[in-house]
Formats: structure tokens, C-alpha cells, sequence
């Protein structure tokens, strides 16, 4: 350790050295207070962002096109209520399952009747719509709806026609089959779009299309409960006495298909339709006319020659008067002979026949007493301009019942060759007989003859006829141009003549009448000449009893 050293004695003196004061300090700091603070906002912060957080939700869609996590928003009315956190595969891979956070405003809306789609640029039959997305990006679209609370959704890969609470009524429509008709096309009243389509579905029995429509308010208090609905899709051609005409409902119409509805009845007379009623989708306009009927069965024949012409949706008439239509014309082959047919399949609607009634009677019952009677179906050409055709039917007692059997799904109706058929039947049994007869002897005979009448013709006998034909011609005028110059007088001559006669008559009738002299005289004389036609009648009875008493007298004879 080193020794203390004294400073030196001129050395300056140092300043004195403070003393050190111990000063007690507080505990705690100040400091502390900034981590304290931070966490408290971070759980308040935490706690608001999870109190004003709403359900958590699953969509399945087919397809994640357009969905990004965090991203994609949920919208309704075009306020975000919502967004997409989580976008996986179901297990079976069929479809996507999309987990959304929704906002807590829009958790009271989480119902069974909501729906959810995916907005993006579509094409549909009212237009291009979702253009916006292709700045903004798709979103999931939501359309609350009533029922009870739920978190698991089915998303639309379409947007529906009509939003929940839309105020108007849905009608279904019955036709035999859907046309160009989509979801989206227009329901038209005089012109103006009331309504549209809101989807398509077959019917239970298989036998047509249902049709589900909206008409918007107020234009549902317009559908009565005999207002009829026809298809107004397309152009329709008109071909008459005018020529042709052409008719279209409108471009969309032309485009996408479209509806138009009509009350026969005016306003007030009946009752507005109620939500859900059914009706009848009719073809076009003039088949409106036609009631709709409900009773329908089908039949089937069976044609042995060509079918040329026969298209589905032909009509089925007896007597000239609509009675069904065909709904399916096809070809068939039957193993068991080797045959090929043609089975034409037919729906009749009983109910278009006054006083039958059909609502508890079988298919065979209804048909069967008319064909022992000689109910018939034949093919006739409807139009000869296009070559359609129909089915007719009508009474030939004298036609045999021919059946084919050769199915038990529908019952069979018999047929009979169409008037095309007999002809071409009477046409070929004409050729075959032709075909027997000696047509070589026959033209030669026919040469034959042509020559003789060219020799006859071409003759010295012909041009010598032809010449005394000629005189005779000339006599005869210079006859008719002599008996022209004597008409005048012969004319006069005979003038005279009746008169006279008509004199003469004159006169004679008066002494032929009742009143004259004469008309006794003639009396009394056929009075005498009655009397002596008596005696000659008693002289020649004697004679021929006694021809003697000629010679000998009467009495001499009568002495004897």
C-alpha cells in the first residue's frame, strides 16, 4: 500500500470536498404508468374490437372465384357487414366452404331465409350487370330473410330475380316445355315489363315444366283468376290471304324469351289471383282461346308407312275439331322380328267433348267403345304449302281392327292408311297391271293403225271427198242466200194465213157453243145416229143367228 504524502507547503490549498447527504427515494416510479397504459388500451381495444364483432359463418359455393381472405367483403345494400376470413375445401372436395365475420349490426339477420351470392360481372337476360366489381373486386352479396337463427348457408351461384320483401305475388305457370325462357326473362302487360321469371323446375309427373314468376307491386292486383299467360318468345310468322306477316313482343323478348299476360274479363268482375295460384302457360296469343284442360292420357299408334311431315305438337283432331296433340314421334326396332316401327305417341283431353265423363274411367274404357264402333286414326296433310301433317280420326265401321302389341306402357289405338297411302297402294296396283298388259302388241297395233289412217288420209279418195264437200258447201250457200230474199214474203203470207185461222176458229167456236143452234142439231143427229147404230146392231145379231131369213124373210122362218 503506498505511504501518504503531504503536499508540499507552497502548494495551493484545494477546494473542500462536499459532503454527501443520503436522501431517501420513493418505492415506485412513475415510469410504470406507460406499460400499465398500454395494456389497458390494448384490452379495451381488444374488447371492443370482439364486443362489436358479429357470427361467425359458413358459405358453401361451388367454385372460390373472385373470394380472397381478408379481402372480400360482405355487403348488404352496399354497406359492408362482413368479411371473408377463412376460404377452405370441404373433405369430400365438392365444394368451398367460406367462413365470414360478419359485422354485430347484421348478426339479427343470420335467419334461415337469408341468402348470399357472389356479385360479379354476369350476362343475364335483363343485361350486363356487376360491372363495378371490375375495379372494386367481387363481393358476397347478402339478402336477409325471415326464419329462425342459423349459421350455416348454402350460397346462390346466381342472383335472385326478385329481394326478400319485394312487395308483389309469385305465380306458377304450367307448360309442356320450357322454350327459350330463362331466369330473368320479362313478364309483359301491354308492352310493359310487371314481372319476371324467377326459375324453372319439372313438374312431379314428369309431363311439363313449372315456371316461377314475380310480378312486381302494383301490377299483381292485374292477375285475375282468369288471366291467361302465353309464351311471347321469338317471332311468330303468319302466312294468310295478306301474305306474310311477321310479329315480335320485343327485342328481349326476341333475345331472351319472354312472357305477356292478359285478363279476358274487365277489372272488378273477378277476383285478383292469390299468392300462388297455377296457370297454364299457352303456346302463343290465338291459342288463349282454349281452356286449359286438366284431364289429359295418352295413347299410342302405330303407322305402317312414312311419317314424313308428323312433328311433335301436331294436332290430334276428329272431324275437323281439335281433340289433343302428338308429344313424341320416334323410331323403334323389335328384336323378336327384326322390324322396325314407328310409334307415334298421342294426348287426347277428353274433357274438349261435351258430356263425357271421364274423371273416374281408365284410358281403355273412355277409347275402347268407340273403337268397336270404328274408330280409326289415319295421317292427313294440314298443310299442303309445308307439308305437315295430323293425326285424324273418324268412324270406318268396315276397317278391320289392327293391332300392333307391341307395348303395354300406353293403350293402342288401330289404324289405317292415310289418303297419301291409298293412293300410292291404287298407284302401284295400276303400274302392276300395266306392267301385265301386252304393251308391245298394243303399240304395234297402234302403228299399225296410225298408218292406215295415213294412207286413208293422204289418199285420192280424201281429196275427192274434200272437193265435193266443197261444192256442196257452195250449193248450200247460194240455197240459204235464195231462201234469205224469200223470207220477206213467205213472212206476209204466213201473217195472213193465222189470221184467217184465228177467223175461222173464231167462228167455229161459236157454232160450237152451248148455245147455238148448231150445238142441238149435232145432238139430235148423234141421237139418231146412236138409234140406228142399235137397229144394225139388232139386224146384224139376227143374221148372224138366222143367216136364211136373209133369202127367206123373218116371218117365213118363223113358220117353219
Amino acid at each position: 500500500m503506498p505511504e501518504h504524502t503531504m503536499p508540499p507547503e507552497n502548494a495551493p490549498e484545494s477546494p473542500p470536498i462536499p459532503m454527501a447527504v443520503a436522501v431517501t427515494r420513493p418505492s415506485f416510479s412513475y415510469f410504470w404508468f406507460i406499460p400499465l397504459i398500454a395494456a389497458a388500451v390494448a384490452v379495451w381495444t381488444a374488447y371492443s374490437i370482439w364486443s362489436g364483432q358479429g357470427p361467425l359463418i359458413t358459405i358453401s359455393f361451388k367454385t372460390a372465384d373472385g373470394l380472397q381472405e381478408s379481402r372480400t367483403k360482405v355487403k348488404l345494400k352496399d354497406v359492408e357487414v362482413g368479411t371473408v376470413t377463412q376460404v377452405t375445401l370441404s373433405p369430400d372436395l365438392s365444394q368451398v366452404l367460406v367462413q365470414v365475420r360478419l359485422a354485430k349490426s347484421a348478426a339479427e339477420h343470420t335467419r334461415t331465409g337469408t341468402r348470399f351470392w357472389v356479385v360479379r360481372p354476369r350476362l343475364t337476360a335483363s343485361g350486363l350487370t356487376g360491372l363495378n366489381t371490375l375495379v372494386s373486386g367481387s363481393f358476397i352479396e347478402m339478402d336477409p330473410g325471415p326464419g329462425k337463427p342459423h349459421l350455416d348457408y348454402v350460397g346462390l351461384e346466381a342472383p335472385p330475380v326478385v329481394r326478400q320483401g319485394t312487395p308483389g305475388r309469385r305465380f306458377l305457370l304450367r307448360s309442356d316445355r320450357l322454350g327459350s325462357l330463362a331466369v330473368g326473362s320479362p313478364v309483359n302487360h301491354r308492352g310493359i315489363p310487371v314481372g319476371e321469371v324467377q326459375g324453372y323446375d319439372l313438374a312431379d309427373d314428369g309431363q311439363g315444366v313449372n315456371i316461377h314468376v314475380f310480378i312486381k307491386a302494383p301490377y299483381h292486383d292485374l292477375v285475375r283468376t282468369d288471366t291467361r299467360f302465353w309464351n311471347s318468345s321469338g317471332v311468330q310468322a303468319t302466312v294468310d290471304a295478306d301474305g306474310l306477316r311477321l310479329k315480335a313482343s320485343s327485342l328481349q323478348a326476341l333475345l331472351v324469351g319472354g312472357i305477356t299476360l292478359a285478363t279476358l274479363s274487365e277489372k272488378g268482375r273477378t277476383p285478383p289471383a292469390p299468392e300462388g295460384t297455377h296457370f297454364h302457360l299457352f303456346d302463343d296469343f290465338d291459342s288463349t282461346g282454349e281452356v286449359a284442360y286438366t284431364r289429359q292420357v295418352n295413347y299410342i299408334l302405330y303407322f305402317d308407312g312414312s311419317v314424313r311431315g308428323l312433328k311433335v305438337g301436331a294436332p290430334v283432331e276428329f272431324r275437323g275439331i281439335k281433340v289433343g296433340s302428338v308429344i313424341d314421334v320416334h323410331l323403334t326396332y323389335d328384336p323378336k322380328d327384326a322390324t322396325m316401327r314407328i310409334p307415334v305417341l298421342i294426348r287426347l283431353e277428353p274433357e274438349r267433348i261435351v258430356g263425357m265423363e271421364v274423371a273416374s274411367i281408365t284410358p281403355k274404357e273412355i277409347i275402347g267403345p268407340l273403337v268397336q264402333k270404328g274408330l280409326r286414326a289415319r295421317l292427313e296433310t294440314s298443310n299442303l304449302l309445308t307439308g305437315q301433317r295430323l293425326v285424324a280420326f273418324d268412324y270406318y265401321p268396315d276397317s278391320p281392327i289392327r293391332m300392333v302389341h307391341a307395348t303395354n306402357d300406353y293403350t293402342e289405338l288401330p289404324t289405317i292408311p292415310g289418303s297419301l297411302e291409298e293412293i300410292a297402294q291404287s298407284t302401284t296396283h295400276l303400274l302392276a297391271r300395266l306392267q301385265q298388259m301386252p304393251l308391245e302388241e298394243i303399240s304395234q297395233e297402234l302403228l299399225q293403225t296410225v298408218a292406215g289412217t295415213n294412207r286413208l288420209v293422204n289418199g285420192p279418195e280424201i281429196t275427192t271427198s274434200v272437193e265435193s264437200l266443197h261444192d256442196a258447201l257452195l250449193a248450200i250457200e247460194r240455197l240459204t242466200t235464195d231462201l234469205a230474199k224469200r223470207t220477206g214474203p213467205l213472212v206476209d203470207a204466213t201473217r195472213t194465213t193465222m189470221d184467217q185461222a184465228n177467223h175461222t176458229l173464231a167462228a167455229t167456236g161459236k157454232l160450237l157453243a152451248p148455245d147455238a143452234p148448231l150445238h142441238y142439231s149435232l145432238i139430235d143427229a148423234l141421237q139418231e145416229v146412236a138409234a140406228a147404230a142399235r137397229a144394225l146392231r139388232t139386224l146384224t145379231s139376227l143374221l148372224s143367228q138366222n143367216p136364211q131369213s136373209l133369202l127367206f124373210g123373218r116371218h117365213r122362218e118363223e113358220k117353219r
